[in-house]
């Protein structure tokens, strides 16, 4: 077998029998770069290809891997996920089928628009399984512990971070108010969560999964690949079957500030755990500034009205047109 590797990936070899059980046939590892908390080997069995999984240090405090095992498996049973050939719940580690000639998607990726409409399709077909995900999302819920996190371990944060954060309770009371149906949903679908074999998109990576609101998806996609205005109506076009209504594109606004209002929090507590702060401050920031600007934005308040009104007015990608909607 190979040498010169990480005792981590002997020791998760060891648990997998696929693995254990043909040692001799493994003829290549490689560690695969990208990758936020996690590590990712391509391990090459006989004329087979893998991808393993060893979770990242201080996951578990926040990552429900059985929650994460469900999910993932309901998805990989419908074609939206990779081929799961092994999943430890209490360690998190897992090893799936490699995607061969597979491509990761980058925000540069999706300025092509045809790529925007086929992500689109992904996240609507996910949300149109059918199956109950274990875990219902909450952004509150989530902001909020993270927040008690924060304030417990006496954490840097920005000079303006309770005002901004106060800013967020009128956006909790609209959602509160005006709940929606909630469905299967990534909750994290970076455009690296997107890989292409030239045939299909798949879409990976579970650990934030659960039931939710599904203007969060798109709206995170929509952050995470950087999409035009124009982009960003065509993508809601696509999902609601060409007729936007005011009331769900403001709902997909409100997500945006909700989705970098908890990721921002998420971030610094990464550094309470431990995490270089060269890394995650910078990140957090990025995060933070842009909600701040959005929900300070001169039509925000149009969006949260149109929300709470339930507006049925159609949106269309025009200025005039916008205006009138909204």
């Amino acid at each position: 077998m190979i040498k010169n590797l990480p005792q981590e990936v002997f020791n998760a070899i060891e648990k997998i029998d696929i693995l254990k059980n043909r040692v001799d046939e493994i003829t290549f590892i490689e560690q695969l770069l990208g990758g936020l908390t996690n590590r990712n080997y391509k391990i090459t069995l006989g004329e087979e290809n893998y991808v393993l999984r060893i979770p990242g240090e201080g996951t578990s405090l926040y990552i429900d891997r059985s929650v994460e095992m469900h999910n993932a498996n309901i998805t990989s049973r419908n074609g939206i996920n990779t081929e799961i050939i092994y999943f430890d719940e209490k360690t998190g580690i897992a090893l799936t089928k490699y995607i061969e000639n597979a491509v990761t998607m980058h925000p540069e990726s999706f300025v092509k628009d045809e790529l925007v409409v086929e992500a689109t399709k992904v996240l609507k077909k996910l949300h149109s399984i059918g199956e109950e995900f274990k875990f219902t999302f909450d952004a509150f819920d989530g902001i909020d512990l993270y927040d008690d996190i924060l304030k417990r371990n006496n954490a840097r944060l920005p000079d303006d971070y309770a005002e901004t954060y106060k800013d967020l309770e009128i956006i909790r009371k609209v959602i509160k108010d005006k709940p929606v149906k909630l469905v299967p949903s990534h909750n994290d679908p970076l455009c690296e969560n997107f890989i292409s074999d030239s045939k299909k998109l798949y879409l990976i990576d579970w650990e934030y999964s659960g039931m939710n609101d599904p203007m969060w998806d798109l709206g995170a996609f929509s952050i995470e690949a950087g999409l035009t205005e124009h982009q960003e109506y065509m993508m809601m076009r696509e999902y609601f079957d060409g007729y936007v209504t005011a009331a769900n594109f403001g709902r997909m606004v409100i997500n945006k500030v909700l989705i970098d209002a908890y990721w921002t929090v998420w971030a610094i507590v990464q550094i309470v755990y431990g995490k270089h702060e060269n890394d995650y401050w910078p990140y957090a920031m990025g995060r933070y500034e842009r909600f701040k600007k959005l929900i300070k934005s001169e039509n925000f308040q149009k969006y949260l009205e149109a929300v709470k009104n339930d507006s049925q007015k159609r949106v269309y990608f025009d200025a005039e047109a916008e205006a009138a909607a909204f």
